[in-house]
Order: C-alpha cells, then sequence, then structure tokens
C-alpha cells in the first residue's frame, strides 16, 4: 500500500510505527483533536497525540496502517476555517528546511531594507556599481 501525498509517496509496509505531521490547529487540545480524529471515522487513542506546546501543529505516532487511513481523510480537510495538512512527520521537516533555505535566498536577493542594490546580473549591458543597475526591491513573493 501506498500514500499518494502531494510530493511523495509514504510507504505503508508493516513494522516500526509512523510519527504524523497534522497541522495548523490553532488553539486545538488533545480532545480537540481525538474529536477530529472520531469525527472522520479514525481511532486514534490520547496517548498517541502530542501537541507541542505554543505550536499550532499535532504529532500522531500511529501503526503504519493506522497512518496511511489518517492521512488520507485529515490531508487537505477544512478544519476551524484552516485547510489542514497531513504528512509524515520527516516529510514536513523535509519541507520545512527547503523552505528556511528557500527564505535565505531570497532575503539575500533583496538586499538591505534601505538603500540600492546592484541589479546589474539582471539587466543587460551593465556593470556591478552601475548608476543604471542600482535598485531598491520593494517587494519579493513566492507563491505556492
Amino acid at each position: 500500500q501506498h500514500w499518494q501525498g502531494k510530493s511523495d509517496t509514504f510507504s505503508m509496509d508493516d513494522g516500526v510505527p509512523v510519527e504524523l505531521w497534522v497541522a495548523p490547529l490553532v488553539g486545538c487540545s488533545v480532545q480537540d483533536v481525538l474529536d477530529l480524529c472520531k469525527s472522520q471515522g479514525l481511532e486514534i487513542a490520547e496517548g498517541q497525540i502530542e501537541l507541542p506546546s505554543g505550536k499550532t501543529e499535532a504529532r500522531l505516532t500511529l501503526p503504519k496502517h493506522l497512518a496511511n487511513e489518517v492521512c488520507e481523510k485529515l490531508d487537505g480537510l477544512i478544519y476551524c476555517d484552516k485547510l489542514l495538512f497531513a504528512m509524515p512527520s520527516d516529510e514536513a521537516f523535509a519541507k520545512f528546511a527547503i523552505q528556511r533555505r528557500m527564505r535565505q535566498g531570497v532575503k539575500t536577493l533583496r538586499g538591505p531594507l534601505k538603500g540600492l542594490r546592484s541589479f546589474h546580473n539582471f539587466i543587460p549591458e551593465t556593470k556591478k556599481g552601475d548608476p543604471m543597475a542600482m535598485r531598491q526591491l520593494q517587494h519579493f513573493a513566492a507563491g505556492s
């Protein structure tokens, strides 16, 4: 069996329990997560749920056969007006690491908050320090 996520395949062979990451769960308690799972026909025990203090995520430690079902039922579900994401924790943390590296690259590209930066690499026939290449980047964002 495999759970086909948005980007990866999650193997479901028997063995070690799987830790899942589920978010955003703003202002939720363990009981709220239990109720959410029960509403989707999932039987999860309280001891299988961890809600790190000050975070809007839950970590569920489940047998692999149940992890597959949880991902299928919770990923993409609208809960408290928010789109839920459910995936294996190792996949989530890898995506977070990529996001941090991307943000650092964008921050470097943006340059200082005040003053001008040379964009000579992006403007044909200009050299570093050329007044025509000096710009201030007002806004830089990436879509999903």
